[in-house]
């Protein structure tokens, strides 16, 4: 790592059940990140966790320990008793949010979707979820222009979301 670039944390925040299209989205991101100028982007994931650690400790760590959340929104997300309960509350307490729409979801009120319809979700490049993308070029478009929007967001020094606009922790 070059001494000039600054080191920023992302924590992602995804189902379980969404795996296959988390990797293939980050895998993708990754290899753009790591090319940054000016930044040395580091994620985590759950996949850090060690055997026999305490997972949601090791988890808080983590989230208090990043500059943002990259949220990978889909149904099993917002159906997510421990994203909801855990870790949204401890990301909007002060961290800034890059929710990312990995599935479709429904914005005219009909899913629950924890507050964070108020915020601007990143549809990629077509308006389209990541899983509906079916080439190549198609995925890394999206790729491109989510990595556009998280250094863009990075050079202005991630300013959390005021937490008025979404649901607190309790």
């Amino acid at each position: 790592m070059s001494p000039n670039r600054a080191v920023v944390r992302y924590f992602v925040s995804y189902a379980h059940k969404d795996d296959r299209l988390k990797r293939a989205l980050l895998e993708r991101l990754h290899t753009r990140l790591s090319i940054a100028t000016g930044f040395s982007f580091q994620p985590w994931d759950d996949q850090r966790l060690l055997v026999g650690q305490e997972w949601s400790a090791g988890i808080l760590a983590a989230i208090g320990a990043c500059d943002f959340g990259l949220l990978l929104l889909s149904p099993e997300f917002l159906a997510s008793p421990y994203i909801r309960g855990v870790e949204l509350p401890a990301l909007v307490s002060g961290k800034r949010l890059v929710p990312v729409e990995l599935k479709p979801l429904r914005f005219d009120g009909s899913m629950d979707m924890a507050g964070l319809d108020r915020l601007q979700i990143f549809p990629g490049p077509l308006g389209k979820a990541f899983s509906t993308l079916r080439s190549s070029a198609a995925q890394d478009k999206f790729a491109d222009d989510l990595f556009a929007q998280i250094v863009q967001i990075a050079r202005a020094g991630f300013p959390p979301v005021p937490c008025r606009s979404l649901p607190c922790a309790p």
